[in-house]
């Protein structure tokens, strides 16, 4: 494995900091969908609409609670998805003050936190 050098090591540090404050903290009782993405030429034809609902099927099948997923607080095009499709706001969360992250947390039967890019504000 790749060594870090040493004096990489105050970057990484504030790194690792600020994402284990951003990283999503769902619930145990929920399927956790890291990443969903359609690809441009198949978007609008109810792709993701469909990816979701499988991974609601998914699970139910396991006996949970929900799904819980992420995106970021401006990316209106997801939310809209998600919204359309039953999940609702649960939080807005913000990173350590030297990052400032906000982010958001929808729910219902399924359950998001939308994060913003980090260049917003």
């Amino acid at each position: 494995a790749r060594r870090v050098p040493p004096w990489h090591w105050p970057a990484l540090l504030r790194h690792l900091r600020a994402a284990g404050l951003v990283s999503p903290n769902p619930p145990l009782s929920t399927l956790y969908v890291d990443a969903l993405a359609v690809a441009p030429d198949f978007r609008r034809r109810g792709v993701a609409t469909a990816l979701l609902a499988a991974a609601e099927e998914a699970a139910a099948a396991a006996g949970l609670s929900g799904v819980a997923l992420d995106t970021g607080l401006h990316n209106e095009p997801a939310r809209a998805l998600y919204e359309h499709t039953g999940y609702r706001q649960r939080e807005i969360r913000r990173a350590c003050p030297s990052v400032t992250v906000p982010a958001l947390r929808l729910g219902g039967m399924p359950d998001i936190t939308i994060h913003p890019n980090r260049s917003e504000p």
